[in-house]
Parts: C-alpha cells; structure tokens; sequence
C-alpha cells in the first residue's frame, strides 16, 4: 500500500510545487507588464507642450498637463484680428476666451473661473457645438451640445 502512496505523493509534491513556481513569475511579469503600460501610455500618446491637438482627449490632456492650451487655439478678438473663418484657416481652433456659466450648471467657487474651447472635430461651415469648458483650478469638462450637458473629464 505504502508502494502505490509514495509515488502519487511524489506527483502530487512535483505538481503542486511546479505549479507554485510558475504562476508566482508569470504574475510579477504581468503586473510589471501592466504597469508599464500605464507609465509609457502618456509618452506613447504624445501630449507634448508646444505642439497642436484637435481631438478632444487630446487637447484636455493637454490643458491638464500644461495648464493652458495648446498653440494652435487663438482667442475670438485673435480670430477677428486674422480674419479667420472655420473655412479658411482650419489649423486654428477658437479657445481662451473667458467662459460665464450664466446657466450655473458647472461648480461654483469663489475665484473660479471659466474658460471655453472649441473641439474643431465639430467644425464644419460654423464653429459647431463641440467645446471645452476648463477652469482656473483644474476643472475640465466636455460639451457635445452647445452648452445643454457636461462630462468631466478632470
């Protein structure tokens, strides 16, 4: 009887301790793997200062990270100036300009204060109802109806 146990022991220990010693590198090299991709997703999307974005997660990130917008937005008393038109100079993006919240469906604070962008992904013969609504303090929330709904973003 000994005889039959003996061996199946031994299975049973090389199983069980074979088993053991690869799942435990597997999952170290998994969750270095996973962390990694969370460290590299930013350098892997590019949001550098200085250049110019147009897609919404694009240009939030880029407020959040910068603090301010990316070069390729000009303000409306800008656009004025240039003679800008969505037809005619379709690489700048109206944003900057101060936003009221007259409707107060954003957070109020004293010493906040908002400002608005367009996404140009909305333009086509006008400015469109795509826009970004970011704050003085970090807020940034996105609008895919002119100003009716909001979704933070940050």
């Amino acid at each position: 009887m000994l005889r039959r146990i003996i061996p199946l022991i031994i299975i049973f220990l090389m199983f069980f301790a074979t088993g053991c010693e690869a799942i435990l590198p597997n999952s170290i090299e998994v969750e270095n793997d996973i962390v990694e991709e969370k460290d590299s997703s930013s350098l892997e999307q590019g949001i550098l200062e200085g250049e110019n974005y147009y897609d919404v997660e694009e240009v939030a990130e880029y407020i959040h990270l910068y603090k301010k917008l990316p070069p390729n937005y000009i303000t409306k008393s800008e656009a004025n100036k240039i003679g800008w038109s969505v037809k005619n100079r379709k690489e700048l993006v109206i944003g900057g300009d101060e936003f009221g919240n007259r409707e107060g469906l954003l957070p109020d604070k004293e010493g906040r204060q908002y400002y608005e962008a367009d996404i140009s992904a909305g333009y086509t013969t006008h400015r469109g109802p795509l826009r970004l609504v970011y704050s003085n303090d970090g807020l940034i929330f996105y609008t895919e109806d002119h100003y009716e709904s909001y979704l933070q973003l940050y």
